[in-house]
């Protein structure tokens, strides 16, 4: 029996995109259905009884974070993955808190990314589950003491292992109580910075001023599972960012499932350090390639050299603003985008001019180039000659 999923989102053609972009039946999965917001989801999941939810977080009526509260409470073992945005990463963080499996950037995701993150999901489900609804009736859930003395059960294991430092009683934070947060802007700014240099001790220590051995600072245990679910984030688009995907470093469940089920401080940053290593090699390893904004953006310079061109349009296409990308593009090219550019033309010109069988007007029309004297400028710039000297000199 197939894996059942449903998606929800108001987006009608990221909904139509997410359902038609994959064959979903190639891999066991069946689309039971889709919704536009909350309330209508809801009424999905109840017909339906799906597998995995995959919903965005912002919609009308009912959003996401509402949504997940409402299945949290009527299907407690259905799993969840959410739609978000990067400068969502806040309410990311509350879905999260909720026991949603993964997040995706919605901007970012490719149909293969979805694909995997989806087929991870459903291969952490129970056996007895992989064929059958995940309904679980009022009577078996257990009651809200069990849940209490669990709860408690974990908070307690958490901190024997020095959550909070020196003499402080640790009566004085109960589950609940946030204190001070724990993973800081000015280490973890540092931290990634570091990544980018070659020295292996010099990222190390800026790993252990994140997560030291011993917390100095009264804190939580929710405080800390937030803080390294926001250092997982920042390092994912980290390698991303670089063309890379260290979501393939993960076995079985996401991380943010395992984060959660962690009792206590020494086991989850050994984790952590874990996790840090495989950073380490795979940024080593795409040191020298491009961000993948940016080989997008060259593929398509290179297929599309012959059309109108503007930077603004093509830092709209891979999902930054004008001038960050065209900052990237210099740091990255050595050359500004309107450069590079020009480059590519006039290189196409050339191999044109080669065949010799191509008035040089036309040449200059066929690379992208409307106006013969500007081309002609671009031309001699580049080679030493006009378009027209160097047919000549063929």
């Amino acid at each position: 029996m197939a894996i059942r999923i449903v998606v929800i989102d108001d987006e009608v053609l990221v909904r139509k995109g997410i359902i038609s972009s994959i064959d979903w039946s190639a891999h066991g999965i069946e689309v039971a259905g889709e919704a536009t917001d909350g309330i209508s989801g809801m009424e999905l999941i109840r017909t339906t009884l799906p597998h995995i939810v995959l919903t965005d977080i912002k919609m009308p009526r009912m959003d996401g974070l509402e949504l997940i509260r409402a299945l949290r409470n009527e299907y407690p073992d259905v799993k969840i993955l959410i739609l978000t945005v990067l400068e969502d990463f806040p309410t990311a963080l509350e879905a999260l808190r909720l026991g949603v499996s993964d997040y995706i950037q919605k901007l970012m995701m490719t149909p293969d990314e979805l694909l995997q993150t989806v087929v991870k999901i459903a291969a952490a489900l129970p056996p007895g589950h992989r064929g059958d609804p995940l309904v679980q009736t009022h009577d078996e859930r257990p009651d809200k003491a069990g849940e209490a003395a669990a709860s408690e059960s974990d908070y307690t294991g958490f901190f024997d292992n020095s959550f909070v430092a020196g003499s402080q009683e640790r009566e004085s934070m109960r589950l609940g109580e946030s204190g001070e947060p724990f993973l800081r802007p000015a280490p973890m700014k540092n931290y990634l910075a570091m990544l980018d240099l070659d020295e292996e001790q010099v990222s190390q220590q800026a790993f252990e001023q994140l997560f030291p051995r011993q917390i100095e600072r009264p804190t939580s245990v929710q405080n800390v599972k937030d803080g390294v679910c926001q250092w997982v984030s920042s390092v994912m688009l980290y390698i991303r960012d670089r063309g890379g995907h260290l979501e393939s470093a993960f076995q079985g469940d996401s991380p943010f499932e395992q984060i959660h089920r962690f009792e206590s401080y020494d086991t989850l940053i050994e984790w952590c350090l874990r996790l840090h290593q495989v950073v380490r090699s795979m940024a080593g390893a795409l040191k020298h390639t491009h961000r993948v904004e940016i080989n997008k953006a060259i593929d398509y310079i290179d297929t599309h050299y012959m059309d109108n061109i503007r930077v603004k349009d093509i830092a709209r296409w891979v999902h930054l603003s004008e001038n960050y990308f065209s900052n990237l593009f210099a740091k990255e090219k050595g050359v500004p985008f309107s450069q590079y550019l020009q480059e590519v033309r006039v290189r196409q010109a050339r191999e044109l001019l080669e065949k010799g069988n191509m008035f040089w007007i036309e040449a200059g029309e066929k690379v992208g180039y409307e106006n013969p004297k500007y081309f002609a400028k671009m031309f001699k710039r580049y080679y030493g000659l006009t378009p027209l000297q160097f047919a000549k000199s063929r």
